[in-house]
């Protein structure tokens, strides 16, 4: 089944990835909140757009990565199954 990774190494090696950039976002949010609660300074823009950016990407990722672990999602392929008029 493509996009469904093996067991072995690849799969421990998404899975500390996986972990490893969920820990990069919420240290993202921590550091966002820190830089929207300092005084307004154009450093301070600078760095609540890139901590953003940071969580947006490890998010994304992270997402991504939980999708190949678990598999393709099965309500497509119920949709088709189905009968007209059932």
């Amino acid at each position: 089944m493509p996009g469904v990774l093996a067991p072995g190494a690849a799969r421990r090696r998404a899975r500390r990835w996986f972990w490893l950039l969920l820990t990069l976002a919420v240290a993202g949010v921590g550091l966002v909140r820190w830089a929207v609660r300092a005084a307004p300074t154009p450093a301070g823009v600078v760095l609540v757009l890139l901590a953003s950016l940071v969580v947006l990407g490890a998010l994304v990722q992270a997402s991504r990565i939980w999708t190949a672990l678990e598999g393709p999602s099965r309500l497509p392929r119920l949709r088709h199954q189905r009968r007209p008029g059932d």
